[in-house]
């Protein structure tokens, strides 16, 4: 609801909205006390620290207090006193010429106070000092913002000194890993150690004899392909028939993840588990060096008409028990606890003497182990 004298109240009858009587063009819409104020251009003579008070008593003109000017256009209100007050640079103090009109009293007058409260009242303009709490306003937020990028600059540096130790210490850890890839013979070194300690059989071997033991990886030697790339089969110098699986490049793993996961797969000893014999690295190419199991997968006797003969019920139970048993070993008996999600009759290898094992790749692995 808008009154006659320009404020604003809503129906309920609560505290006005908006006085305008209070405005002066400086944006005080933050504050209780002028809420519904906006900011407009102001004269070069007035501040933010200026406004009109009503006081009771005189103001000196001479030896009287009579108004510098009066103006009685009907049409003026006291709110278009004081503004005609405010933007005059020379106005010191206005009042309202009865109900309709403007006194005004301009230049260097002084106010005198009357406590009896006879005297007539107007609008003085008077200088309020600036409210302190309005620098700490300004101080606090400033020592905050100060404090929290203070902290956001130790953690930024903190992680960048973690993450550079972290860089040193893995490009240590390579360093030591490639000069087990000093050529000397087929096999570079008798195992991989994992802080100071071997504890398993793993071995590093030369990227040449692996490409001599295959045949330059040709497709003869090729015994299939898997989600995690393809397998062939070699022969080691002194005979020894191998299974090479040749990793992706696209799994981003660093020398040293793959020496910790390769030395975790090395641990689990079972007659059931396809033995991990070592590794080979050239470049970014990384190469598994299994056991060579010569019968295969399981899958070629079930699905083959002529193969499945060779599947005596004796064999059947023999190899249905070995698979038992190594699920057994891996959930609850080894050193890592695992979980075998892809079990099936191609995931399962037979040996010359048609005894079942599992082929544990890194990958497949470590995100289903749990340490006991």
């Amino acid at each position: 609801i808008l009154d006659y004298q320009g404020q604003i109240y809503d129906q309920a009858g609560r505290p006005m909205i908006a006085q305008v009587n209070l405005c002066y063009g400086y944006n005080t819409r933050i504050s209780e006390v002028y809420g519904g104020c906006e900011l407009w251009e102001q004269p070069k003579c007035r501040n933010r620290h200026q406004k009109f008070k009503l006081r009771t008593g005189s103001l000196a003109v001479g030896d009287s207090g009579i108004a510098s000017s009066y103006d009685d256009n009907k049409s003026l209100g006291p709110s278009d006193c004081r503004a005609n007050c405010w933007n005059d640079c020379d106005c010191i103090a206005f009042g309202s010429g009865g109900t309709t009109g403007c006194l005004f009293w301009r230049g260097k007058l002084e106010f005198h106070l009357d406590p009896s409260g006879n005297s007539p009242q107007q609008y003085v303009l008077i200088s309020e000092p600036p409210i302190k709490r309005e620098k700490w306003a300004w101080i606090v937020p400033a020592v905050a913002a100060a404090v929290v990028m203070l902290l956001f600059g130790l953690l930024c540096y903190l992680r960048k000194k973690k993450i550079r130790l972290q860089g040193d210490d893995e490009k240590r850890q390579e360093k030591v890993l490639r000069e087990y890839m000093t050529p000397n013979g087929c096999m570079v070194r008798d195992g991989l150690e994992n802080g100071g300690n071997k504890g398993h059989d793993l071995k590093v071997f030369v990227f040449e004899c692996i490409m001599a033991a295959t045949n330059g990886f040709s497709i003869e030697s090729k015994l299939g392909e898997g989600g995690f790339g393809p397998v062939y089969k070699g022969n080691l110098p002194e005979g020894q028939e191998i299974a090479v699986k040749r990793l992706s490049r696209s799994s981003g793993q660093g020398l040293v993840e793959f020496k910790n996961e390769l030395i975790l797969v090395a641990k689990l000893q079972h007659m059931n588990l396809v033995r991990l014999l070592g590794c080979c690295i050239q470049g970014d190419e990384k190469m598994l060096i299994y056991e060579y199991m010569p019968n295969k997968s399981l899958d070629s006797f079930l699905f083959d008409a002529t193969r499945r003969e060779q599947l005596t019920w004796e064999r059947r139970f023999n190899i249905i028990e070995g698979i038992a048993q190594g699920l057994l070993y891996l959930q609850k008996y080894s050193r890592l606890r695992i979980i075998h999600r892809d079990l099936k009759a191609s995931n399962i290898l037979l040996d010359e003497n048609m005894n079942p094992k599992f082929l544990i790749l890194w990958q497949e692995f470590s995100s289903r182990t749990y340490r006991k």
